[in-house]
């Protein structure tokens, strides 16, 4: 009898400490979260590299309004009438062409504009995901993290849980290395 009951206690504790391991097993499956865009906006590289987008962006627009110029010129001209009295039928034929010229290449530029914003946006995106990734291996192994998911594909997640200062520290130390 006494035997029994110490293989029945055994069997409840074996039985018992099985919860145990399989939540200990969950528990150490540990997991972050990082904000692409907090990275984007708040890193050393995401400010550079929206620093140079920005200065791209200036440079184009100076380029269409100076052709906006050069048309409201050109218009201001087909609106005069003392100026175009003043024209032969060919000089007015050119102007009209000139204006029509002026037109297209307003809407060409335009195109340019957004497509290489575009392109540009697009480079930056992946050189920051890149720059992401990196840092996040690093801060996955330093906080021994089985993977650092995007926050944005979480539907919810605990504050403890995000980890996106600690890759924009390591992105502005690798950052500041490949600067130098």
């Amino acid at each position: 009898m006494a035997f029994n009951r110490l293989i029945m206690s055994l069997a409840l504790v074996g039985i018992s400490a099985l919860p145990l391991s399989a939540k200990e097993k969950v528990q150490k499956t540990a997991y972050g979260f990082v904000n692409f865009e907090t990275c984007v906006s708040s890193s050393l590289r995401g400010k550079k590299e929206r620093e140079l987008l920005e200065k791209q962006k200036t440079e184009m627009e100076k380029v269409l309004k100076d052709l906006e110029a050069q048309l409201n010129e050109t218009h201001r001209k087909r609106s005069d009438q003392d100026y175009l009295d003043a024209l032969s039928p060919q000089a007015i034929d050119e102007l009209n062409q000139t204006y029509q010229n002026q037109i297209e290449d307003i809407k060409k530029a335009q195109s340019q504009y957004y497509q290489v914003l575009q392109q540009s946006q697009g480079r930056m995106y992946n050189s920051i995901h890149t720059e992401i990734k990196k840092a996040a291996e690093k801060v996955a192994k330093e906080r021994h993290l089985e993977s650092i998911l995007q926050s944005e594909a979480a539907f919810f997640s605990t504050n403890d849980l995000d980890v996106t200062e600690f890759v924009i520290k390591e992105m502005d130390r690798i950052f500041s290395m490949e600067s130098k």
